[in-house]
């Protein structure tokens, strides 16, 4: 699940509500053209099932409804603003899960979040800080090196991300 809004669409068709693309768009705030990306994302990676006609209600494939339920918990664990959107970013919650227990050096970092650019996880590092998620903390020595961690509401999502992992990992 790499596009922003897909943990709030699945969260939201977990509730049960029956939800056509104005529905969704609604209940979100997306704007049109993102929404339709991450539609189109979650029916490639076989989380949900598009409608039947062309304005009929998307709906949760099993794989959806395994990985909804994280999504839900994710969504109540998020901390308060300015946080609360940072923690939907496509790169915020690889982020939680490598940083999780201890410190690491951006490019220890970035290592360990597969697929990231040195110029995405700086600016999820960037946003990450501002909204009180991670610090950055100096370490002695020449060239002086920056160690990343998390903050106490940056560790507050590490178990529901953890289960969101493995929620998503679970064959549908």
């Amino acid at each position: 699940m790499s596009h922003r809004w897909s943990v709030p669409v699945l969260a939201r068709m977990h509730a049960g509500a029956a939800d056509t693309f104005v529905d969704l768009r609604t209940a979100t705030g997306a704007c049109r053209d993102s929404l339709a990306r991450a539609l189109a994302a979650l029916r490639d990676d076989t989380y949900l099932a598009p409608p039947p006609r062309a304005r009929g209600a998307w709906s949760l494939t099993p794989r959806g409804r395994s990985a909804a339920p994280a999504c839900v918990e994710l969504l109540a664990a998020r901390p308060v603003p300015p946080a609360t959107d940072v923690a939907l970013h496509k790169w915020t919650l690889p982020v939680v899960v490598a940083l999780s227990g201890w410190s690491l050096r951006f490019s220890d970092l970035r290592a360990s979040v597969p697929g990231v650019t040195p110029r995405a996880l700086v600016q999820a590092l960037d946003r990450m800080t501002a909204a009180g998620l991670v610090t950055r903390a100096p370490l002695g020595g020449f060239p002086p090196v920056l160690a990343y961690g998390l903050t106490p509401a940056g560790e507050a999502l590490v178990p529901t991300t953890r289960a969101l992992a493995a929620a998503v990992a679970r064959p549908g």
